[in-house]
């Protein structure tokens, strides 16, 4: 069969399987052809035989994952070749293996092998769980007692992953008996063959279609940019067929994953994990581990080599105790001087993250690196820091070497485990030493940003030093797309005003386009829900701006009017936890006393809170972040979201400033090329909350007057589907939306 033959043959299968009496209408009750979806699968495969690239947005209701997974399994099939499918949440990558894919598979009546990759912490070490419970504790607390269960369930499992427990286990707790690349020993490891994850590393290799996540991904990719690699065994097996799905998230993924980060409650959490103090004497921990097993010998085999027990143990016990003592003293001092440096500056980037906690970052500049506190207290601090941590290092590394030389069998298999964890620590500290000295050394570089943050909570003040790079387009383009034979990038909010010049300057595709060094493809696919009737967007003109004073107390009364209107059923979605919280406090008794349940962001896990919401009549959500996307509620349980702001980054954000800056240094406009389509992508995944079906009927409202006091509004309306549109004052809004919702 030729090339052309083969081409057109999968294009026909392609065709057949999505047609109204086709491949899946037979096997899928109720299934109805979109054209949109046959579209995009051609496309995608199109990508495959040409080796191109393919930026694909694909409306809700679109089937976009099908688009992409038939086309896979086709080619797969037809070529041999394995392809790795990325995605940015695991509820997605959960419903492609476990839902999608076996469905694909049974209607295309094909075996391909399918396997979801997981990074090595998602998996439970046999060894290090043995180690912590093989010593009995006398004090049952919750890790004692999570380690138990733990325990019964490893006895059970086939697969040991941590999303297979019926519980939800500390952080604490699951580190202490994860599996850990710096602690492990591979193929000597006593348990290797029951080992879960290279059980699952196995099944990967055997597999032809791989669904991972983005950052698993980008290890990869870092892995075989530094070594090199790309036709060989990397973190996944070599591949040369990728499709990125949830790919609005590329850009924020790669700088997160490429950034240094060094923070106090990470160092201090390595620092711990070697034993805590009490009576001066190491309790738990990879010391107090090592100290068992040694006390349990006779002295006669410390003898042998010169050695002395009791030093031994007394280095344990008072040396390394006291340098690891020093070293905590040391870190808490240096971010404490961080903390104050940053006080310093009040005029720096003052934000928030989702939940609780409030954010201070201040963006290291020149003018930084040369005040005196800097140059003196800082880099000192960091020099102390540092110093004490290498002395503690060599302490442990002595400590190892000497016990290496006690001449007897048993000792040196059992010690062997904590070897390894001990090993693994000196190289998270030694890893936190070197970002902290190249964080003071290099914060000239200007393709890095560097900015220390410090995030209050209610126990106390985190603080971190970051380094990022602020344009991650030239690694994407030049590790990612020329080197990968096929890459699709697909989301139902990549475009922004129904263009993708946005996406292709933040990934690197324009240069590739003006140099064709490869071939780009675009399409839009247009959602087949009919949002002309069943969706209504309004804004409210007689809301002030939201950097009027009175705004929130304006705004917090519409939402309670637009709620009580729309009996309950809503969204409604904040920029800030602050504003949050504030709208939250004004009206959560109010609404209460109207028979209304109110859920609040932070106060349970999302997936606790959504499925209250859905449960619950006459529920309303207030939620950041998150609850912009990924979240469906389908049918009467959401009828109405409101937008509160438009979502714009904060522009003193170091990362946003720095970004800004590079546009307006090559003489670009860093708000209409950087700030409104970023907002953009993101207020459309705001908007994609209320129709998931095309039974869905619903309104959305935006509180924002922006988008119709401000040119760049016009720019957000060009973004949504075609669906009607109503600028009003709210009372003549509320009775629009309430004869809109009954379908009149």
């Amino acid at each position: 069969m030729t090339v052309e033959t083969e081409a057109k043959t999968l294009e026909e299968e392609l065709t057949t399987f999505f047609a109204p009496q086709g491949t899946l209408a037979r096997l899928l009750k109720g299934y109805e052809a979109r054209d949109g979806q046959r579209d995009m699968a051609l496309k995608v495969l199109h990508a495959f035989q040409e080796n191109k690239v393919a930026l694909i947005e694909a409306g809700t209701g679109i089937g976009k994952s099908f688009a992409y997974l038939v086309p896979a399994i086709l080619w797969s099939q037809a070529t041999d070749e394995r392809l790795v499918v990325s995605t940015n949440t695991i509820a997605l990558q959960e419903q492609l293996v476990e839902k999608d894919l076996p469905l694909i598979l049974k209607a295309l009546g094909v075996t391909t092998k399918t396997v979801l990759a997981k990074g090595m912490k998602n998996y439970l070490c046999l060894r290090k769980l043995q180690d912590e419970t093989s010593t009995v504790s006398l004090v049952i607390d919750r890790e004692t007692e999570e380690l138990q269960r733990i325990q019964e369930w490893a006895g059970r499992t086939a697969v040991g992953s941590r999303s297979e427990l019926d519980f939800f286990p500390l952080a604490s707790t699951w580190e202490k008996v994860a599996v850990e690349k710096d602690a492990c020993s591979n193929q000597q490891c006593p348990h290797f063959k029951e080992c879960f994850f290279f059980k699952a590393k196995r099944e990967m290799y055997d597999a032809k279609i791989i669904v991972t996540n983005h950052h698993l991904l980008f290890a990869d990719l870092a892995s075989r940019k530094e070594n090199d690699n790309w036709k060989d065994v990397a973190v996944l097996p070599p591949f040369q067929r990728l499709v990125i799905d949830e790919a609005h998230h590329t850009e924020d993924v790669a700088t997160a994953y490429f950034a240094e980060i060094v923070g106090r409650l990470q160092l201090l959490k390595v620092l711990g994990s070697l034993g805590h103090e009490s009576d001066k004497t190491p309790k738990k921990g990879k010391l107090a581990y090592l100290k068992k097993i040694l006390s349990d010998l006779q002295e006669s085999f410390f003898e042998k080599k010169g050695l002395s027990k009791t030093k031994l143990l007394g280095s344990i016990d008072v040396d390394i105790a006291a340098e690891r003592r020093e070293a905590i003293t040391n870190v808490n001092t240096l971010f404490d001087t961080a903390l104050s440096f940053v006080a310093l500056f009040p005029a720096s980037f003052s934000g928030e993250d989702e939940g609780k906690k409030i954010a201070d970052k201040l963006r290291i500049k020149e003018t930084h690196t040369q005040h005196p506190f800097f140059k003196e207290r800082l880099h000192a601090s960091v020099e102390k820091a540092v110093k004490s941590i290498e002395r503690l290092n060599a302490s442990i590394t002595g400590l190892i070497i000497s016990c290496e030389g006690i001449s007897n069998e048993r000792f040196q298999e059992t010690a062997k485990s904590a070897f390894l964890d001990l090993r693994a620590i000196q190289t998270k500290l030694t890893s936190s030493c070197q970002a902290l000295l190249h964080f003071i050394q290099n914060v000239k570089l200007e393709e890095r940003v560097h900015w220390i943050e410090a995030e209050s909570y209610q126990n106390g003040v985190e603080v971190r030093f970051i380094q990022a790079e602020h344009d991650v387009s030239g690694a994407l383009r030049e590790h990612l797309f020329t080197k990968i034979g096929s890459t699709i990038l697909c989301s139902a909010t990549l475009s922004t005003a129904k263009s993708f010049e946005y996406a292709q300057k933040r990934l690197g595709l324009d240069v590739m386009l003006r140099s064709k060094t490869k071939g780009v493809d675009e399409s839009i696919y247009e959602s087949p829900f009919p949002y002309k009737k069943n969706a209504l967007f309004a804004v409210p003109t007689d809301l002030v701006l939201p950097d009027d004073p009175h705004y929130l107390k304006q705004a917090a009364e519409a939402i309670y009017e637009i709620v009580i209107a729309s009996r309950g059923g809503a969204f409604v979605l904040f920029t800030s936890y602050a504003q949050l919280k504030n709208c939250y406090e004004a009206l959560h008794k109010r609404l209460q006393d109207k028979g209304y349940t109110i859920l609040k962001h932070g106060d349970d896990h999302r997936s606790v809170l959504v499925r209250r919401f859905k449960n619950e009549a006459r529920s309303v959500l207030f939620g950041t972040d998150s609850f912009w996307e990924g979240v469906d509620v389908q049918g009467q349980a959401l009828r109405t979201v409101i937008i509160t702001k438009l979502p714009f980054q904060v522009p003193s954000d170091p990362l946003v400033a720095a970004r800004n800056e590079a546009i307006q240094k090559r003489g670009g406009s860093a708000f209409t090329e950087y700030s409104v389509p970023k907002a953009i992508v993101k207020f459309k995944q705001a908007f994609g909350r209320l129709i998931r079906s095309k039974e869905d009927r619903g309104v959305v409202f935006c509180l924002d007057t922006r988008l119709i006091k401000k040119q760049y509004g016009k720019e957000f309306l060009k973004s949504l589907p075609d669906c009607e549109v109503a600028f009003q004052p709210l009372q003549e809004l509320k009775q629009k939306m309430k004869g809109f919702v009954n379908g009149a």
